[in-house]
């Protein structure tokens, strides 16, 4: 007998066989007891074929399929070969196992630990009977539908409702992502997902302030009276910590237009007085400090002598609070804008206690977000006319068509622009 190949599988073939006391249904106990072996049992003659397949947790695992003739048992195992292209094991794998190799195995180590974990929050959406799933079964049409029913009901906290279209694209791009990793490793022999089209995303309008509402803004914070709706009991000195620190906090981010975690894990150590400047290399997620996602963050950015003057003020200040406060202020981090305790600031208690309180104090619209005043830097610089790379540069991104883009909605650069062109066809005295 020839020696079988590697990987090659063992036909086995079960001789039938016929037991006396089976014969008679009502007198057999081990008949009809079927947690008891009998290996003289009634059994019919039939062709098994055993194989090993490795699956994609490493693991060695026994698969076997049966049929009653051999020639139909050898059609089943070519039909499987062929299907599976050569391994067994490609065909049994659900979306459901990949998805948690994937996130296990894939993105550990490989991305930020932000990144996985909303990776892994986009992988909640997939519903359960779209999990059981075998991978080669899912079609583009299936994730079509998919992207359809998120839309329309596919909100976990609010049971009814769909996900926005922002979240549902998401989604996608996740899918896009993971099942590509499964066509490199031979599971997949093209990216269903990459087949799919994402929802159109209607672009909402930017939320931003003029001038006028920057300065009204600055006032509240100033003065501290959003503190009189506030709920939560401080005595003096905690609450005249957070109306001085919060007073800095609004005006350094209208004046620099960082983001929300740049601002809140600035330090000490980035700030540059002499040259009146601060550098960004850092982003405070999670009570922790960590670089930011792409090169184009880390910056220089220049800060005017006023609000640099409001900064000084404001580190004298933290430094004598931390002095009469001793080891109850910790502030290990260094960082500019704490809590009264010394720790890092979470926005969501930040915005929920303090913020919003303070647009709604000055009149605002409850559009404006925290986000809104790194967009008010942004309009009122291309309003003055500076030049669009310099406010690329300063806001981090990676480049200038990004920053046109994002801001050619401001309707007083489109009247500049009309004004402009205005006085080159109505000029009186055009140059010979």
């Amino acid at each position: 007998m020839a020696r079988r190949a590697w990987g090659e599988g063992t036909y086995i073939h079960v001789l039938p066989v016929k037991c006396s006391k089976c014969s008679d249904r009502f007198s057999c106990v081990i008949k009809n007891d079927k947690s008891v072996k009998c290996s003289k049992r009634d059994r019919a003659e039939r062709w098994i074929y055993q194989y090993y397949v490795v699956g994609i947790d490493g693991k060695r695992k026994r698969k076997g399929i049966s049929a009653k003739t051999r020639k139909a048992l050898a059609d089943r195992v070519e039909q499987l070969q062929i299907e599976s292209g050569g391994a067994a094991t490609k065909e049994e794998v659900v979306l459901g196992q990949w998805l948690q190799t994937w996130s296990e195995k894939y993105l550990a180590n490989t991305v930020r630990k932000t990144t996985k974990q909303y990776y892994i929050d986009l992988i909640k959406y997939i519903p359960e009977n779209m999990r059981t799933l075998k991978l080669v079964k899912i079609t583009p049409v299936m994730l079509q539908e998919l992207y359809i029913n998120l839309l329309k009901h596919g909100c976990k906290k609010h049971l009814g409702k769909g996900l926005s279209a922002t979240t549902v694209r998401s989604v996608r791009s996740m899918l896009i992502t993971c099942l590509e990793s499964a066509v490199d490793n031979g599971y997949l022999q093209i990216n269903p997902a990459r087949k799919t089209k994402p929802p159109k995303l209607d672009k909402k309008e930017i939320a931003y302030m003029s001038e006028d509402e920057i300065k009204k803004l600055i006032s509240v914070a100033d003065s501290g009276e959003y503190y009189d709706k506030l709920e939560c009991a401080l005595d003096n000195s905690e609450r005249s910590y957070f109306i001085k620190e919060w007073s800095v906090l609004i005006r350094l981010t209208l004046a620099t237009g960082l983001r929300r975690g740049e601002v809140f894990g600035l330090t000490w150590n980035d700030i540059d007085f002499n040259n009146q400047s601060l550098f960004v290399h850092n982003n405070l997620q999670d009570s922790k400090l960590s670089a930011p996602k792409t090169k184009y963050s880390q910056r220089f950015i220049s800060v005017d002598k006023a609000t640099m003057e409001r900064i000084k003020d404001w580190k004298s200040y933290q430094e004598k609070y931390s002095e009469e406060l001793g080891d109850k202020f910790n502030n290990e981090l260094n960082l500019i804008f704490t809590n009264t305790c010394g720790r890092p600031v979470r926005y969501d208690n930040f915005r929920i206690r303090y913020f919003d309180k303070m647009i709604k104090t000055a009149g605002l619209s409850s559009r404006i977000t925290f986000h809104s005043l790194r967009h008010s830097h942004a309009t009122q610089l291309l309003q003055a006319g500076i030049n669009p790379k310099i406010i690329s540069k300063r806001l981090g991104h990676s480049n200038v068509a990004f920053t046109l883009q994002t801001y050619t909605h401001v309707p007083d650069l489109e009247r500049e622009s009309a004004e402009a062109i205005a006085k080159i066809l109505n000029s009186d005295n055009p140059k010979k």
